[in-house]
């Protein structure tokens, strides 16, 4: 697996070493920014709905 993470490394241009450890580390940091972002979307709607009292 590493060795394919290397080909597609060098195919977009990218000397950095990569290791599925690293990319399974870069795919959970961003998933956890986009989890933060919908969160904070769905309790800013969550505060425009108006109060009708119940």
């Amino acid at each position: 697996m590493n060795i394919e993470l290397l080909r597609w490394a060098m195919a977009a241009g990218i000397s950095k070493h990569v290791t599925f450890h690293s990319g399974r580390h870069t795919e959970a940091k961003t998933t956890q920014i986009y989890a933060d972002i919908i969160d904070s979307d769905r309790k800013d709607a969550m505060h425009k709905i108006p109060d009708i009292g119940l």
